[in-house]
């Protein structure tokens, strides 16, 4: 395997356990993120990990990730799927 493969490997992974240790906070701390604003319902909440947004909703026995996007990919359509 070559060096930069290698590497990109390892960032690769460090992304991912930082996508899922915000998405773990979530769960802790559902108000901590803010309001999606163009989906209209303060029960749709987004947190920033890096360029991307972990947008979920509250729900009554908790709460659900729902989409996983960019950032800078502008209005995300909020197109909520049931989750556990």
């Amino acid at each position: 395997m070559a060096i930069g493969a290698r590497d990109s490997a390892v960032y690769a992974l460090a992304f991912v356990e930082r996508i899922l240790a915000a998405a773990e906070r979530v769960v802790e701390f559902p108000r901590s993120g803010r309001p999606v604003p163009e989906a209209d319902d303060t029960t749709i909440r987004a947190v920033l990990c890096q360029s991307f947004r972990i947008i979920y909703r509250i729900r009554d026995g908790g709460d659900s990730a729902q989409r996983i996007r960019t950032a800078t990919a502008g209005a995300p359509q909020v197109r909520l799927l049931t989750g556990g």
